[in-house]
């Protein structure tokens, strides 16, 4: 009896990796075996924001017992950069931020080599440092005076004087003349402090020079980005840079740009030796990227019949000391601005501003829930001042479907309602606060949102399977799984694509010596590109397995399927097992190997951002507040999430990717914050910036799938891991608002400023 494969696209399915990490046995940083001859590198980091230095006793460093190799800036005057080459790999003369470089050393064990960095004196002669955006922007100090001699910042629309690294702008319609005629306008500013990464793995990796490559082992989020601002800053060609792939304990963005791994490049460059580098949690949290503080000033108006009829906004970005590993975020923050809404009059404006903080890197869709954090809220006081429910506004200006919303981009079907819908039924929505107990409120807030999926210039995506008798199917991909379920959504669809057992498959690490030197690799919305590639490198090796057993039987290529690991003929119901061809061939040769290889190239033809823009991930939040009205305390009682990821490939997983924005959302909305002292981080441990834990989580967490598919995705789906908490930060401010009357417009929400802002109130204050 022949039967066909059940389905399992749209049905659980396990990561295939979590038996190795549940018994310990994946390898993430600072899990790697000693090698022959290891040596241990170590950083000198600066300890002031900006200041010119010297170095003194470099030679008696580089002499102390068991040191290898030694380098500083006089060494190594070179510059780190994807775009903007607005980081020097190892300072020269001047720091412009606590935490850069200043020295790296390989010895023979750690202590050797921190003994070695002892004996390296600095000497700092103190420079007048900016540290916020206002200040910054007044341009009294600069922080890259020498900016126009970059690499790549021809291409930036800056100002070095004022400290504007780059400005993004977008205009539709007549704004100003809109807001004068409107019967409603609305204007605030908002802010959000700069957040950590925070990975349980710090960042960490091991590298040898064998021959002419530098071969290193990295648990990096873009290896292929990473090779290629290596090989430039050490004046490599690219085949003598390599990268594999490892385990990844954590990244949400901050390991997709080069950190250490330039300077272990560097420093392995020097020896004969394997190197390995890892980095302390204190200096994780000192001396990596962070995520931008944001300034939103926003003016919305509407008409009397509640629809919306202009919005002009200015976001204000702190990236710190530089904005090369920000711009993409940049250009994602244009194009969702508004918010998931019809605006005829628009005018947006997007400036990343240069301070002297460490570099700022993106962190999941952070930016673009820090960006609906503000608009969101104004939706909310906006649907108050015109007599509306915060629902029925939202519902009422909602994009839809067939809105041409820029001059390349026709919006798709969506499921923005149905998050509207979905999540606040889940909570059993009443938009009026309730007593609940002896001075406490209970207030419900809600809060859609939008992310652009958006492809990078110049990037694709390839997949290269391999079906033979010794190791079954493995699979070549350029992307990496950093806790996402990528290997599982790889094998799920190969599996389902040439219908064989999961146990066959093998996911190799990523390796970028499998692809051609120049090679530029996706390295977010792995679901959309990687599983378009993969669909045309299955639907290639399948051709060719009938192709082949359709002559060896004489049979037409139509009559023949692949199901359940047995190659069959619908016609003559001949059957031979997939796995014998494989190993024994047609029994006149050596064994058969099958190889397919895909690819995906999104099409952005012209260059217009707009033509970059794939689609839109619609989210959707809502959230239940008690607050004690005396102290300010609050809890989070329930909160409900959704997103429309087209098609649930793999519900749970979903699921799973929901939960953990639903958590994260909390986390960086009530708790987060890096915490800086005139430049000097002193948030250095988990003690001093906390993370959500069970105890902070509400008692109800509804994660709810929506589904509206996606034509040109894989099997109608969209990607899901970056977008899950947009909207959360919002929702929980608005059901503090329902709850107390009073709005914070600050992030991180805190029980001080609830108080405060209470007590102002009572005292008729404004807010």
């Amino acid at each position: 009896m022949i039967s066909r494969k059940p389905h399992i696209i749209g049905k659980p399915f396990p990561l295939i990796e979590a038996q190795r990490k549940l018994t310990g046995r994946s390898c993430y940083a600072g899990d790697e075996k000693p090698r022959s001859g290891q040596l241990y590198a170590r950083i000198l980091f600066s300890e002031r924001p900006h200041a010119r230095f010297q170095l003194h006793h470099v030679e008696a460093a580089r002499s102390a017992p068991g040191v290898a190799a030694l380098l500083t800036g006089q060494d190594l005057a070179t510059r780190l950069g994807a775009q903007v080459e607005d980081r020097e790999l190892l300072a020269t003369a001047e720091v412009l931020y606590v935490g850069q470089p200043l020295a790296v050393v390989a010895a023979e064990t750690p202590e050797a080599a921190e003994a070695a960095l002892a004996r390296i004196q600095v000497t700092y002669e103190d420079l007048p440092a900016v540290f916020d955006i206002e200040e910054a922007l007044q341009g009294r100090v600069q922080v890259h005076p020498h900016w126009a001699t970059y690499r790549g910042t021809d291409a930036l629309q800056g100002d070095p004087r004022r400290n504007l690294a780059h400005t993004l702008r977008f205009r539709r319609g007549e704004p100003e003349d809109a807001m004068a005629r409107a019967h409603v306008v609305v204007e605030h500013a908002y802010t959000t402090a700069p957040l950590h990464h925070a990975p349980l793995e710090t960042h960490g990796a091991v590298a040898h020079r064998r021959g002419d490559q530098i071969v290193m082992w990295v648990h990096t989020q873009a290896p292929f980005l990473q090779r290629a601002v290596i090989a430039r800053a050490l004046k490599l060609p690219l085949n003598q840079v390599r990268l594999i792939g490892q385990c990844v304990g954590g990244s949400f963005g901050g390991k997709v740009h080069v950190s250490i791994e330039g300077l272990l490049a560097a420093i392995a460059r020097e020896v004969d030796r394997p190197v390995r580098l890892h980095l302390t949690r204190e200096e994780e949290f000192s001396a990596t990227f962070i995520t931008p503080a944001m300034r939103a000033r926003i003016r919305m108006a509407a008409d009397a019949q509640g629809r919306l009829v202009a919005l002009q906004a200015v976001y204000d970005w702190n990236v710190g000391a530089s904005v090369d590993l920000f711009l993409h975020q940049l250009e994602s923050v244009l194009l969702a601005g508004t918010g998931p809404y019809v605006i005829p009059n628009v005018s947006i404006e997007v400036n990343a501003i240069y301070t002297h903080l460490p570099p700022a890197a993106p962190m999941r869709g952070l930016s673009l829930a820090h960006v609906h954090w503000a608009v969101e809220q104004h939706m909310d006081e906006l649907a108050e001042r015109v007599g509306m429910s915060p629902v029925d506004f939202r519902l009422w200006n909602l994009v839809k479907g067939g809105d041409k919303l820029f001059p390349h981009f026709v919006m798709h079907a969506t499921g923005l309602e149905s998050c509207a819908w979905e999540t606040t039924k889940a909570i059993d929505w009443h938009p009026e606060a309730i007593p609940t107990g002896p001075n406490a409120m209970t207030g419900q807030g809600m809060a859609l949102g939008w992310s652009p999926i958006l492809i990078m210039p110049g990037c694709k995506n390839r997949v290269t399977i391999q079906c033979d008798g010794e190791d079954l199917c493995t699979v070549i991909v350029d992307g990496m799984d950093v806790g996402q379920g990528y290997y599982a959504f790889i094998t799920q669809l190969i599996a389902f694509e040439l219908n064989i057992p999961v146990e066959w498959i093998s996911v190799l690490p990523t390796d970028t010596d499998a692809y051609e030197p120049e090679w530029q690799a996706v390295y977010q919305n792995l679901l959309w590109s990687t599983g378009r590639a993969l669909l045309r490198a299955t639907q290639e090796l399948k051709r060719q397995v009938l192709s082949y057993v359709s002559e060896m039987w004489e049979e037409p290529v139509t009559n023949l399927d692949i199901v359940e690991g047995d190659i069959i003929s619908y016609a003559t119901r001949r059957r031979m097992s997939f796995r014998e061809l494989l190993e024994r061939g047609s029994g006149q040769g050596a064994p058969l190997v099958f190889r397919a290889t895909g690819e995906y190239a999104a099409s952005t033809d012209g260059g217009a951002l707009d033509q970059r823009l794939q689609a839109f991930a619609a989210t959707g939040y809502a959230a239940e507040v008690t607050v004690n009205m005396k102290t300010g305390h609050f809890v989070i009682t329930q909160l409900a999430g959704a997103v429309d990821v087209g098609h649930a490939l793999n519900p749970e997983g979903v699921r799973a990717q929901l939960k953990g924005g639903l958590v994260q959302g909390i986390s960086t909305t009530v708790l987060e914050k890096m915490e800086f002292e005139d430049g000097r981080p002193i948030s250095t441990d988990f003690m001093h910036y906390p993370i959500a834990t069970t105890a902070d989580l509400p008692r109800k967490l509804y994660p709810v799938v929506v589904e509206v598919p996606q034509s040109t995705g894989p099997y109608g789906a969209r990607d899901v891991s970056n977008h899950v908490i947009i909207g959360a930060a919002a929702a929980i401010g608005n059901a503090i608002y329902r709850a107390t009357g009073v709005r914070i417009r600050d992030l991180p929400i805190t029980a001080q400023k609830v108080y405060d802002a209470l007590q102002r109130a009572e005292k008729g204050q404004a807010p």
